[in-house]
């Protein structure tokens, strides 16, 4: 069993010295970072597509800000699984 726990750690030590692997924390922290810079850029797209199209109607802006709000639901809970 002891030899089983050292093989892991020198495993998960290489693993991270060739950075295979990343702490839950930096990863988390670039989660939030990446979703922080998509939410504005999916709020405004509504707005440019109307002025860049301004032939779409009604009911196409609102397929439209529907599938926006489907991804912010995706980006609001998104989290690390860490049971892997």
């Amino acid at each position: 069993m002891l030899e089983r726990e050292r093989y892991r750690e020198k495993r998960r030590q290489n693993d991270l010295a060739e950075q295979e692997l990343a702490p839950v924390e930096l990863l988390t922290h670039a989660l939030v970072k990446s979703a922080a810079q998509i939410v504005p850029i999916l709020e405004t797209l509504p707005l440019k597509l109307k002025r860049s199209l301004p032939m779409l109607t009604g009911d196409e802006m609102d397929i439209v800000k529907r599938e926006i709000i489907k991804c912010r639901n995706i980006i609001a809970s998104l989290e690390i699984d860490l049971s892997d």
